[in-house]
């Protein structure tokens, strides 16, 4: 990930909202580096918590292409420790996802139902979120 890189938060016209760094913009798409969807959890709190998921688990590609007709707003400007967190954050989710993915030593079934139990929210981050 490239400090040089602007980080964004986009709203998706289906309601997804999506962190990463703009790679590339102009007027028909956007193409963000370590792009996250950003997901909500409410615990004993009136605050949400979020967590971060890779946008498309399946693809070895850590970057995202959005056609600008996909996109309803771009927020650009944040507090300094949520641009720390998504950098962070990122780095921690591709070695662990990359350890599910990438370990030979795992039987594809393993890895399945791995991957199921993030997309199911049984796995959660290990106290990685951002009130």
């Amino acid at each position: 990930m490239s400090d040089e890189n602007p980080l964004v938060i986009m709203k998706l016209k289906n309601g997804e909202e999506i962190v990463g760094c703009v790679l590339e913009e102009n007027d028909e798409m956007i193409i963000l580096q370590d792009a996250l969807k950003i997901n909500y959890m409410y615990q004993d709190t009136t605050v949400p918590g979020i967590y971060l998921t890779k946008y498309f688990i399946y693809l070895d590609s850590w970057d995202a292409e959005f056609n600008m007709n996909e996109v309803s707003q771009i927020f650009r400007e944040f507090k300094p420790q949520f641009v720390s967190f998504h950098r962070t954050y990122a780095i921690g989710l591709k070695k662990r996802m990359s350890a599910v993915f990438d370990d030979e030593k795992s039987d594809v079934s393993e890895r399945e139902d791995i991957a199921q139990a993030f997309i199911d929210g049984v796995i959660e981050p290990s106290g990685n979120t951002y009130h």
